[in-house]
């Protein structure tokens, strides 16, 4: 897993400033994720501690390392077969082998987590403010964002905006209703409901309301790693 996360971190792609820091706060998770396989004892043992103060960021790291593998190593592998979760090892070989396991085996540690620790933390708005003072041009950008006029400032609170989650074949259904429960603070069966919209539909309308909360809400789900998009209704 070690090998594969260095090999996504040499595969990055030119990025904005923003994404970049965006992406350092999504590496120093995975690297801590990393850590709880570095104990000398974990080759004889087998076993790892999660605490439940580590559940959230263990959850974002597993989903960052199965969506950056997706682009990389199992490029080559349709949607349909990732969401079918048809991922036999043993008809491939080499790197794209070792890459499918370790895609595999992040889920299970995501599943376990979910299914052990169903309370989480959320990534909050607070945290969200840590990347504002990260650099000039990203605190630039948050304070023009943060500072409409008046009339702009009416405006948008008048309006409706839908907060939208579009499908992807690589993170979990019982991921994806984690996230909505802890984000979004939906009940469970409100959240499955949505899950499987997204699931079987390709998106789902996840919450409504003025732009400044939707805009929270779409970051925070990005944050999460769903592909949340605003709309304005």
């Amino acid at each position: 897993m070690r090998d594969q996360a260095n090999l996504l971190e040499a595969a990055e792609p030119t990025i904005s400033e923003e994404e970049k820091y965006r992406r350092q706060i999504y590496w120093m998770e995975v690297q801590r994720l990393l850590e709880l396989f570095s104990y000398p004892d974990f080759p004889n043992s087998g076993v790892i501690t999660v605490g439940t103060g580590e559940a959230t960021v263990m959850l974002r790291a597993c989903s960052y390392l199965r969506l950056q593998l997706r682009k990389t190593a199992l490029g080559s592998i349709s949607d349909a077969v990732l969401e079918r979760g048809d991922l036999d090892s043993e008809k491939f070989t080499g790197d794209e082998r070792q890459a499918i396991l370790c895609y595999c085996f992040i889920a299970t540690l995501q599943e376990t987590i979910i299914q052990k620790l169903p309370s989480l933390a959320v990534f909050s708005p607070g945290t969200l403010k840590v990347w504002k003072v990260l650099s000039s041009p990203v605190a630039r950008l948050f304070s023009k964002r943060n500072q409409p006029s008046d009339d702009i400032s009416r405006l948008e609170m008048s309006e409706v905006w839908q907060v939208v989650v579009l499908n992807d074949p690589v993170n979990l259904m019982s991921y994806v209703t984690t996230v909505f429960k802890s984000v979004l603070n939906l009940p469970e069966e409100v959240a499955t409901q949505r899950m499987r919209e997204v699931h079987e539909l390709k998106s789902s309308i996840v919450w409504k309301g003025p732009k400044d909360k939707a805009e929270i809400h779409v970051r925070t789900l990005q944050s999460w790693h769903l592909q949340a998009v605003l709309r304005r209704e």
